[in-house]
């Protein structure tokens, strides 16, 4: 069973971008099962998996309760509909955008 377990829900908390760090901190070190509904804490925990901080082995991502298979990195390795998708759609857009900006 995994040390930390992370499920992504309408009814979860939102967590404001000036705690992530700090929440990541207190998830890393204390682990247990959080519910959560905003997307950044979650790049956070798949960061410090690519990292190096987390191995991937203590940490489950779900989704509406049930696992999101992901990839040795935390990425997920499918998809299901509403799992983050307008978060990282949004984030897609904005860094295509910059580099398409800064190659005119």
């Amino acid at each position: 069973m995994p040390r930390i377990v992370l499920n992504y829900s309408k009814d979860g908390e939102a967590v404001p971008d000036f705690e992530i760090e700090e929440r990541y901190i207190s998830i890393r070190k204390d682990g247990g099962i959080f519910n959560f509904s905003t997307s950044p804490i979650f790049d956070r925990l798949e960061l410090g998996i690519v990292e190096g901080d987390i191995p991937i082995e203590d940490i489950e991502f779900q989704y509406n309760g049930k696992k999101v298979e992901t990839d040795e990195y935390g990425h997920p390795t499918s998809w299901p509909e509403g799992y983050l998708y307008d978060y990282v759609t949004f984030l897609d857009r904005l860094i295509r955008g910059k580099f398409a900006a800064r190659r005119n």
